[in-house]
């Protein structure tokens, strides 16, 4: 969302009955489609909004007949396809996230702009593009979901076992939290981070065995967990149903609330049937 405007995109061609190609802004009050139209070749999986600019990523190959290597950029004023931001992903970029002149990309690439040691999370300037060559953290699994903050960067991994991990802004590892099924989602509020997936323990230690199972003991966080500053796993459990559980989560700082979507229908045995907000 950036100002009266919420950007859509995904794997459609129709909104409201009108064309449109993978990509959509729509009014935050009526709902009405507005005039912001591209035409996307690929499948699109993140949006951020930072630095005057629309930033788009995914598994895309052209936008206006136009080639870019997974990501692209867009102006907010005019609504144009940005000529000059045209960085580069060897795969599927699966998330984005800005903060501080900077655009941070997370997916299951092992380059960014072809350079090396840029496996699955890295760093590009908001306005020119270019890689940020001191932030290389190199995640060990592929990156569904990152979130940022003053401290650094949240990337929340696939498996087998899946991972949520904090870096610094300089790429080095701060902590990391092991899980007995994919971390799918990550958010961060007050220095705490909320991890969304469809684990169903989290692992008392790094060690995890066949299919990710913790192997030196676990604690029950059924989809969803969340993790403290220090690295420490934090008592909220809200207790999700599901196979694939949560895919998504979302903080509103101002009113100081979480809000997770995704596939189950109960929390805590509760009726509560794909979204969710904790206050």
């Amino acid at each position: 969302m950036s100002g009266s405007s919420v950007y859509a995109a995904g794997e459609f061609t129709e909104v409201s009955g009108q064309s449109r190609d993978s990509l959509a802004r729509l009014d935050a009050a009526s709902g009405a489609v507005n005039s912001f139209q591209h035409g996307i070749e690929g499948s699109p999986r993140a949006l951020a909004v930072g630095n005057g600019r629309l930033y788009l990523a995914g598994a895309i190959s052209r936008v206006d007949q136009q080639d870019r290597r997974r990501l692209a950029a867009f102006s907010l004023d005019t609504g144009e396809l940005d000529d000059d931001w045209t960085p580069s992903a060897d795969n599927t970029v699966y998330s984005l996230a800005y903060r501080d002149s900077k655009v941070y990309l997370g997916g299951s690439f092992h380059r960014a702009d072809d350079a090396r040691s840029t496996l699955r999370l890295a760093a590009v300037d908001a306005t020119s593009g270019d890689l940020d060559e001191d932030f290389r953290p190199s995640p060990p699994s592929v990156v569904y979901s990152i979130a940022v903050d003053d401290n650094g960067v949240y990337a929340a991994m696939g498996g087998p076992g899946g991972r949520a991990a904090a870096f610094s802004n300089s790429g080095s590892t701060r902590w990391t939290r092991v899980f007995d099924g994919d971390a799918q989602a990550i958010t961060v509020l007050d220095g705490t981070a909320y991890v969304g997936g469809h684990f169903d323990r989290a692992c008392t230690s790094d060690a995890t065995g066949a299919h990710g199972t913790c192997r030196q003991g676990s604690v029950s966080r059924v989809k969803l967990a969340a993790v403290r500053s220090d690295g420490t796993l934090a008592d909220w459990a809200p207790q999700a149903n599901g196979i694939s559980g949560v895919r998504t989560l979302a903080v509103d700082r101002e009113h100081g609330t979480v809000a997770a979507g995704g596939d189950f229908t109960t929390i805590g045995g509760r009726s509560q049937k794909r979204f969710v907000s904790f206050g």
